[in-house]
């Protein structure tokens, strides 16, 4: 798991819209969280991007838009997956 360089709830305030439908405008839905990870890890993006994304709950994610309502979820006080 990537180490974040602030608290997750921080870091994932900080992701909008338009860096989730840039990273994975390429991707093949539907894909679970280890295969998003891995996609975005692929496509070179940062440490603090990946540990967000590795926060996300574990489940199959079938575009964008579920990755982002996720990942705003972990910004206002969403349950953080325990490694």
């Amino acid at each position: 798991m990537p180490i974040p360089s602030r608290p997750i709830p921080e870091l994932a305030r900080e992701i909008n819209r338009r860096q989730i439908d840039q990273c994975f405008a390429n991707a093949h839905f539907p894909a679970d969280r280890k295969q998003i990870v891995n996609y975005a890890r692929d496509h070179f993006a940062s440490e603090d991007f990946l540990a967000v994304l590795d926060s996300i709950p574990d489940k199959v994610y079938t575009n964008p838009a579920e990755i982002m309502q996720a990942i705003q979820s972990l910004g206002t006080g969403g349950r953080q997956r325990q490694a």
